[in-house]
């Protein structure tokens, strides 16, 4: 791999990071590298064999839902689009994370209360406020 290929790897890592929650709290992040180009990072992890550069490049695609088809347009126009098998690899990612998601937010809210709970209205008052 060649510097300049090393040295564009270095930077797209310190946005996409493959720590969860370094990546939920991040705050500066450049608008060009988000959304569909996460297509073209895809591909350069694909190409460069980078696990830790394609699992988030692949959760930002994933949470794009359809719109990750019409592939990222580069200036010269020309688009790029992920492999068949990544697109199906987003949407059934997508399908098992809003599955979790719903079933989650269902055993939130028919679980008892904590034995700390003096009254289940209350307690489910506060589990639907959080």
């Amino acid at each position: 791999m060649t510097q300049l290929v090393q040295d564009a790897v270095r930077v797209l890592k310190r946005f996409y990071v493959d720590h969860f929650d370094t990546w939920a709290t991040m705050k500066d992040q450049p608008s060009d590298l988000w959304g569909l180009a996460a297509v073209s990072i895809v591909n350069i992890a694909r190409l460069l064999n980078d696990n830790a550069l394609l699992t988030p490049a692949l959760l930002e695609c994933c949470i794009l839902g359809g719109s990750v088809t019409r592939g990222f347009k580069h200036e010269d126009g020309s688009r790029e689009y992920l492999s068949s098998g990544d697109a199906q690899l987003c949407i059934d990612a997508r399908t098992a994370i809003m599955k979790v998601s719903v079933q989650s937010g269902v055993n939130i809210l028919v679980q008892k209360p904590a034995a700390a709970c003096k009254s289940f209205d209350a307690c489910r008052a506060e589990l639907l406020d959080f």
